[in-house]
């Protein structure tokens, strides 16, 4: 053979394994480019998952959606000043809404507490939070439970006077009240708001017969009557003889009972089942909205 065929072999053989290396490096550049983009994604995914993952503070309800820590909060409004003492409520507007889709009204009414600023307390400022996630302007507020009922029934005039200035819809209101502010509360809301209630959400607490008296219970709005089976203060059959007369009226009543659950389940309760009351009592105003 001659020289420059040798040379030409040579050169040839080079040349490919020149490219041979170009090849094998280019894959491995490619492949280590392919599993650093993976290990991101799956960084980025674990990093996403901790960002929605929700942590429930003690003393705050056991049921929690996300947004709740996001929700817009406008404190301190006065919506009474009587004897030189200011009562004052607060309202939680869903994320991005505020002032400007107007969104459904929910009244929550404490019970009997010693706390004068109960409005802020770790517990209703996280039920706030909680109504407004889901979507509705949450109206909380602190009433002198035990002396002057009458603020309730203040309480509600005042957010019916004033829609405009709440940035709330003002077709409709929907009502929970808790234990002692169930009885107290029903009562007054229903007479400050006759035609504006569309539903209330009790929990563990009496329900007032006298609502149900002189025809009244006929333009009763949508009730849901959440009980605790553990209950030390308001037993569970303490309704029966208001649910069994508002069905012979023809109202609309759901009734459910925690078997497990102690007075303050939606806070001390944690299980499955508690959340799944909080959620349908969520569920039932949503669909009773302006009926």
């Amino acid at each position: 053979m001659s020289k420059s065929k040798i040379l030409i072999s040579v050169c040839l053989l080079l040349l490919i394994g020149m490219g041979v290396l170009f090849l094998l490096s280019y894959y491995d550049k490619e492949s280590g480019e392919s599993t650093i983009n993976i290990e991101t994604a799956e960084e980025a995914t674990a990093s996403n998952e901790t960002e929605e993952k929700i942590v429930r503070k003690p003393g705050t309800v056991v049921y929690q959606i996300p947004g709740m820590e996001k929700v817009e909060l406008v404190k301190d409004i006065v919506y009474k000043a009587d004897k030189d003492v200011e009562q004052k409520l607060n309202v939680y507007y869903p994320l991005e809404s505020g002032f400007k889709n107007k969104p459904y009204p929910v009244i929550l009414i404490h019970g009997r507490t010693s706390d004068k600023n109960f409005k802020d307390s770790e517990y209703f400022d996280s039920w706030g939070r909680l109504v407004a996630a889901y979507g509705f302007a949450a109206v909380t507020f602190n009433w002198r439970s035990g002396t002057v009922p009458e603020d309730i029934s203040d309480l509600l005039v005042y957010v019916k006077e004033h829609t405009e200035e709440l940035g709330i819809d003002g077709k409709g209101i929907g009502i929970i009240a808790f234990s002692a502010g169930v009885e107290n509360g029903v009562q007054k809301v229903l007479s400050a708001g006759t035609g504006v209630i569309d539903s209330i959400v009790s929990y563990y607490g009496k329900l007032p017969l006298s609502v149900l008296e002189n025809n009244q219970g006929k333009e009763l709005p949508a009730v849901f009557i959440a009980e605790a089976g553990l209950e030390n203060y308001f037993p569970p059959d303490c309704n029966d003889e208001f649910v069994s007369k508002a069905a012979e009226l023809g109202c609309d009543i759901t009734e459910v009972v925690h078997p497990e659950g102690v007075h303050g389940f939606d806070v001390y309760t944690d299980d499955d089942k508690a959340r799944e009351i909080i959620k349908e009592s969520l569920t039932f105003i949503e669909a009773n909205i302006n009926k």
